[in-house]
């Protein structure tokens, strides 16, 4: 049964218009609208991603936690991949036009009529709200970009609902690109992580008191989890349902330890209960007439094949192939072992295509020998990226954007394969590898001008050779112009700038400047989490080589515990041979040994 006292206390909220409403996408479930769980397997599906594949990114049993990704990052790698038309086609999986209300969406419309309501936030794209306040004949005002934060207290008589990722709309492009636009910024344009307006809004400056939160997962750990972290005074009160079958109890907000962004809410509740059995509750105390559906409040469609799996399946039908795409979402999500496999079978069929020389088999080659470098393999990485780097000469000449990424990739990985080797020829590999970003960042001024996302993630290349080869003053110079330079384009947290950040530190603790160099790694370790989740090669390396600086400091145990974490998460991803792997479980040979002694 759920606990009276509780329903009572959100009722009487509800009534004495204390309360605001924040929903996710489960709100929408039974209306036909989809989990992203399902989303995402069945993309991978359409995609024929191999099974064994498909489970290692999704775990469908974990339903607090399903992804071993962060949602956001899994369409931003569809956004790489894809023309931006053929997303749009993608985004009809959100068109309700033949889809109906359910109580939940009801029984917000029905506040709304009697004043009880008057702002709605939601992560959601679909329009079912709006159709239920439609059938009330509720006056309604939508808002989906944060510039118009200040409509929110305009129109007082409107109910407002607050589309924080964007809006389907009527489905045109216009609407179709404020998703695009949210997932851009949310996933790679400008990740600021500044405390958001309406997110301040809702759980601290509002006029409301309290916040009902259903339907949502905590699963937007890029935008809307660093917002709600930030937020240190005025808390509101939050009652937060958790979706559960199997399970009603009544827990602290701050007591679940995974994915919870309400730590500091005191006076906060978990409610873990079947969300519709709680609307239905609340709607005998509040409504006090029947209510407009039953049977669990499912909604049957009558259609063969519902909506969105037939928008996946246009979607599909545009895109410029299979394997490249799933080779782009393996290689962003950090599984460069599968992100190969796919690349090289869309090669396969690209050269059958296009002959050995078409800039089309330079770009596949380019990715290939990406991953390969991700994984160790120099030699065949140089060779595949030398492949491209002669075919996009032939056909663009010496000095196009092009090439320089070609050039950029080859000294990538000749400074790489740099680190594992000794003496002379590694030496050499520097060098070499110097030269190519030289050549590379020349191209870049003469295109770009001084200040470019690429330039600077070339000087930041120029750096780590050169720290590498033992100039640090001289590295840390090219990695600071580097930092500036990311700044002004990204503000102060940003993948790029994660990897800044981490060159930076590994120079200061060469030379021996421990505590500046922990400063920067846990910066660097702090964006990756933020970005990547908790586990990432990113991560890995971060970890390792914050662990080092504790070995230079003596604490020995603190040292192990990063590295052993770092080890983790380069079995999972990268394998035992991985030259990371190595090096990881050699440093944790030499803490042990210290440690022993």
């Amino acid at each position: 049964m759920l606990n009276s006292l509780k329903i009572n206390e959100i009722a009487a909220s509800i009534q004495n218009k204390n309360l605001a409403v924040f929903c996710g996408a489960g709100i929408s479930v039974n209306s036909g609208v989809p989990s992203v769980v399902k989303i995402v397997n069945y993309i991978l599906r359409q995609l024929e991603v191999e099974e064994e594949d498909i489970k290692s990114l999704v775990n469908e049993k974990n339903l607090n936690s399903p992804f071993k990704f962060a949602f956001e990052m899994f369409i931003e790698q569809l956004l790489q991949a894809c023309k931006e038309k053929s997303l749009f086609e993608l985004f009809e999986i959100y068109n309700t036009k033949n889809l109906e209300p359910n109580n939940n969406h009801i029984f917000f419309a029905k506040l709304a009529k009697q004043g009880l309501l008057k702002i709605i936030f939601t992560t959601n794209f679909d329009t079912l709200i709006e159709k239920a306040l439609k059938k009330e004949d509720v006056a309604y005002r939508v808002i989906y970009q944060s510039k118009d934060f200040e409509k929110i207290n305009e129109e007082p008589n409107k109910v407002k609902i607050i589309k924080l990722h964007g809006d389907y709309g009527d489905g045109s492009e216009h609407y179709k690109k404020s998703i695009v636009s949210t997932i851009e910024k949310i996933s790679r344009e400008n990740q600021k992580y500044k405390q958001d307006n309406f997110i301040n809004y809702l759980f601290s400056k509002g006029k409301h008191k309290e916040v009902l939160i259903l339907g949502y997962s905590c699963s937007d750990q890029l935008d809307i989890t660093p917002q709600i972290e930030l937020i240190d005074k005025n808390l509101k009160r939050v009652f937060f349902i958790q979706h559960s079958d199997n399970k009603e109890k009544i827990e602290s907000i701050q007591k679940e330890e995974s994915k919870n962004p309400f730590e500091k809410f005191n006076k906060s509740h978990r409610i873990y209960c079947n969300t519709d059995n709680i609307i239905s509750a609340l709607w005998k105390r509040i409504i006090k007439e029947p209510l407009p559906l039953s049977d669990n409040n499912k909604i049957e469609t009558k259609e063969a094949k519902p909506n969105w799996q037939k928008a996946i399946e246009n979607w599909k039908r545009n895109i410029h192939s299979n394997n490249y795409v799933a080779g782009w979402i393996f290689d962003g999500l950090g599984a460069y072992k599968e992100a190969k496999k796919y690349f090289e079978s869309a090669l396969v069929i690209f050269k059958k295509i296009y002959g050995e020389e078409h800039p089309e088999v330079a770009k596949y080659l380019n990715n290939i020998g990406g991953a390969l470098k991700e994984l160790g393999e120099y030699k065949k990485a140089i060779e595949a990226l030398e492949k491209a780097l002669d075919i996009d000469k032939k056909v663009y000449g010496e000095e196009h954007l092009n090439v320089a990424r070609d050039l950029n990739n080859i000294g990538e990985a000749l400074r790489e394969s740099g680190e594992y080797k000794k003496g002379i020829e590694s030496l050499e590999k520097y060098k070499k590898a110097i030269s190519y970003y030289e050549k590379a960042l020349n191209i870049y001024k003469k295109v770009y001008g001084e200040e470019h996302p690429d330039i600077a993630t070339n000087l930041n290349n120029i750096g780590a050779v050169l720290e590498a080869l033992g100039e640090y003053e001289k590295a840390i110079e090219f990695l600071e112009k580097a930092l500036n330079i990311y700044k002004k384009i990204y503000g102060e947290e940003y993948p790029d700038i994660a990897t800044n950040l981490n060159n930076i530190g590994a120079v200061l603790r060469k030379l021996e400047k421990y505590d500046e160099a922990i400063e920067y790694l846990e910066k660097a370790l702090d964006i990756d989490k933020k970005v990547y989740g908790e586990e990432h090669p990113n991560i890995a390396r971060t970890l390792n080589n914050i662990g080092m600086v504790w070995f230079k400091l003596e604490e020995y145990k603190e040292a192990l515990g990063y590295l052993e974490e770092s080890l983790k998460i380069c079995m999972r991803f990268l394998g035992e041979n991985h030259p990371d792997t190595k090096n990881v479980k050699k440093g944790i040979g030499i803490v042990k040994q210290k440690l022993n002694n």
